[in-house]
């Protein structure tokens, strides 16, 4: 069954979503992070500790990433939209 999760603040450094307060339940779930701020989200899936600086998938406004792991990397400014998909 999909859950909807509060949208996950960035702060300009990589972040692992499915270790965060509130998010550990994506872990090892088909997630969907949708980007929300203006600028491009860089979103790296997997691996247990963060990626290099750069790394990362490009996400623009409204776009969005899904894949299943336990780590769900993120990294820019704004607010990223969390799903848990069917």
């Amino acid at each position: 069954m999909a859950k909807s999760y509060p949208d996950f603040a960035l702060t300009g450094q990589w972040q692992d979503i499915a270790v965060a307060t509130g998010y550990t339940a994506i872990a090892n779930e088909r997630v969907m992070l949708q980007s929300k701020s203006r600028d491009a989200v860089l979103m790296f899936i997997g691996g247990a500790s963060a990626p290099s600086a750069d790394d990362g998938i490009a996400v623009s406004l409204g776009k969005a990433l899904s894949g299943t792991s336990d780590h769900f990397w993120v990294k820019g400014s704004g607010e990223v939209a969390v799903l848990v998909e069917d």
